[in-house]
């Protein structure tokens, strides 16, 4: 074990610490993902970037490499981070404990309430003016993301499980909430409101794609709520997948015929029923703030006395 953890450290510090374990697991992720798909899939990324969709062959290939990437840029920067913050790196990243019965039912039924708003929000996104580049880059995200669940092979939906719901949802969650928003909680004592906002925006960012910022910023808002309300990252991680495992759900029943509603086809939200969500979505996040634990966000940093 370490003399001194990260945690002795003054939170910018460590917030520099981790931003510096992000940006190299983001350049091996990059050099990774490069060789796994030329090695693996028998294409470059730049080859792969113009498709105008994934062919068949290829798309368990492609869940496969990008789970890979997920590992390597995101899981492996915060567990170096928790490694090397705190003794027991479980409860730095609030995983010792599982949350409440009540917590987990109303933490879920927000979170399915909320769907509506989300859908009214993708829809109004993707009517926002943007460039020629930005849109062929969300062009090319939206193409990604519908080859990869335009399957119905069981086969298929079980591997869409671990790679677009499980392991996103944990891996995120530890980068995000555990990771970021605790730290950025420490820097913002005062504030822990713009903590959890600055987070949601960061999370929404990196997923890389314009018309759906403001609704995975909003989701964002909710899992941060849900963590700081709980202080267990796994209902931020149970929710997180949930959101996931609805997409892949649908989208494998549209193509078996149980449906016959496309989830990837943005459709029209009546602006009453997105209000009717926010207010319920609103109203389940004051409940679960009525019931709050406490969440403690441990600084040892004004600690004179380290152990040896």
């Amino acid at each position: 074990m370490f003399k001194q953890y990260l945690l002795y450290s003054r939170p910018p510090f460590q917030l520099l610490v981790f931003s510096a374990l992000f940006f190299m697991g983001l350049l091996l992720g990059t050099y990774l993902t490069e060789w796994l798909n030329q090695q693996v899939i028998g294409l470059s990324s730049s080859e792969m970037a113009e498709f105008k969709s994934i062919p068949e062959q290829y798309i368990g290939a492609v869940k496969w490499v990008n789970a890979i990437a997920l590992v390597v840029v995101i899981l492996l920067p915060a567990a170096l981070y928790a490694y090397l913050s705190h003794p027991q790196p479980l409860q730095y990243l609030k995983l010792h404990r599982l949350p409440g019965t009540l917590f987990i039912l109303i933490g879920v039924l927000l979170f399915l309430v909320s769907m509506p708003a989300v859908g009214w929000m993708e829809a109004w996104g993707a009517r926002l003016p943007m460039g020629d580049e930005i849109k062929k880059m969300d062009e090319h995200y939206s193409m990604v993301s519908r080859s990869i669940l335009s399957t119905k092979l069981w086969s298929q939906f079980w591997i869409s499980t671990m790679t677009i719901c499980l392991l996103p949802a944990i891996v995120e969650e530890i980068f995000f909430r555990a990771c970021v928003q605790t730290t950025l909680l420490r820097m913002m004592k005062s504030s822990p409101v713009m903590a959890i906002v600055i987070t949601a925006v960061v999370f929404s960012a990196l997923h890389g794609q314009l018309s759906g910022l403001v609704p995975r910023v909003y989701l964002g808002l909710i899992l941060g709520l849900v963590f700081y309300f709980s202080g267990s990252l796994w209902l931020s991680i149970l929710l997180h997948f949930i959101n996931n495992f609805l997409s892949v759900l649908l989208m494998f029943m549209y193509h078996r015929g149980v449906i016959s509603w496309d989830v990837s086809s943005i459709g029209n939200i009546p602006l009453w029923m997105a209000l009717l969500s926010f207010g319920l979505t609103a109203g389940g996040l004051y409940f679960l703030y009525t019931r709050r634990q406490t969440f403690e966000v441990e600084d040892w940093s004004e600690i004179s006395s380290k152990p040896q």
